[in-house]
């Protein structure tokens, strides 16, 4: 039965950043800088918040995409028309200080190496039909990519809300 609590979902959480934030992004994000992040394997991504400082050299948006592999080959969440580029809000009292939210609202689904195209250990995708047996408790690394749309900031705080 599903538990009305979390909107029909058994349970919610937020991704558990593994790797180190970069300290300085731009407007060409690079593998090196993808920031690795753990969730369950079967969820649904509601949204994805970024806290920046440090803003400056005219940033006034990020563009963000997520992707299954390290390199940033795979992409589950894209950066182009799907409304990944947001406005940064900046702080009332300190203007280089900021954030921007993105409302995601997508389910990622594991699948093993090779399934439907995908040449990724752990890779992720939507793709309607496909099913898993991964039990439950199994966790995924997504890989989150943030570019600047001109000069820099650094990323100090990023939130993945997820539910399954």
């Amino acid at each position: 039965m599903a538990n009305p609590k979390y909107g029909g979902f058994s349970y919610m959480g937020v991704g558990m950043v593994v790797t180190t934030l970069p300290v300085s992004i731009d407007a060409t994000p690079a593998a090196a800088d993808l920031v690795r992040v753990r969730v369950p394997a079967s969820c649904y991504i509601q949204s994805i918040e970024i806290q920046v400082d440090n803003i400056n050299g005219g940033a006034t948006s990020l563009k963000t995409a997520v992707y299954r592999d390290a390199a940033g080959d795979e992409a589950c969440i894209g950066n182009g028309p799907s409304g990944a580029t947001q406005t940064i809000t900046t702080g009332l009292t300190t203007a280089t200080d900021g954030a921007v939210i993105y409302t995601v609202e997508r389910d990622i689904t594991p699948l093993y190496a090779n399934a439907a195209g995908s040449s990724v250990v752990g890779s992720v995708t939507s793709a309607a039909g496909v099913g898993s047996s991964l039990p439950s408790n199994t966790r995924q690394s997504l890989y989150v990519s943030v570019g600047t749309n001109a000069g820099t900031c650094r990323i100090t705080r990023m939130v993945i809300n997820w539910r399954a």
